[in-house]
């Protein structure tokens, strides 16, 4: 006879749609919580999926009301490093629903504007298509794209991208590469 169903957990998606969105770094110390395994063919993975109100019904800050599709939500989690994990769901007077909640915002902000900038306004058809499937790892750029991986151009920790101009993102580019720097590059006109 198989026991009754105690909790709610994650399904796989949600685990991993709260990683991404957390940009795969802790919510609260903005640690990594995935990197590269001494064997080259493996990754390590140290991110927890977490209930914001418990997935079960006795567990820290559980909510009564919600029903088992809303405790599996992605709305009801948040992103952790396993440190952080275990903290939240011990130190409750400290980790309310409402503050984990900011805390996800928060950190979830600070992601996307490592990717659009901290004003908020992307202007998606800035990219042609072809860039576009390149930045999502469905094909590969050639030789006229301006494709600068993202450690180029956030090459100091802390520091939130702006808007650049081509120009400028392709000389901070070859000084961080250590490659010549020419009279003017060669840059196809938007």
């Amino acid at each position: 006879m198989a026991k009754p169903k105690t909790r709610d957990d994650f399904p796989s998606e949600v685990k991993e749609l709260l990683a991404r969105r957390a940009g795969y770094r802790c919510s609260i110390c903005e640690d990594p919580t995935v990197g590269p395994h001494s064997d080259d063919e493996r990754s390590v993975y140290l991110g927890e999926a977490s209930h914001i109100c418990s997935a079960a019904p006795n567990g820290p800050r559980a909510n009564p009301k919600l029903t088992a599709a809303e405790r599996t939500a992605a709305l009801n989690g948040i992103h952790l490093c396993k440190t952080h994990a275990r903290l939240i769901d011990v130190d409750v007077n400290s980790y309310t629903v409402e503050r984990l909640n900011e805390i996800k915002l928060t950190h979830e902000r600070k992601v996307r504007a490592l990717i659009v900038g901290t004003n908020g306004e992307f202007d998606a058809g800035f990219l042609n298509s072809h860039e576009t499937q390149i930045m999502h790892g469905r094909g590969e750029p050639s030789l006229s794209d301006l494709w600068v991986h993202r450690s180029v151009m956030q090459f100091r920790r802390g520091q939130v991208p702006l808007k650049r101009d081509a120009v400028n993102l392709i000389e901070v580019s070859r000084e961080f590469l250590h490659l010549p720097v020419t009279n003017g590059p060669a840059v196809r006109p938007c």
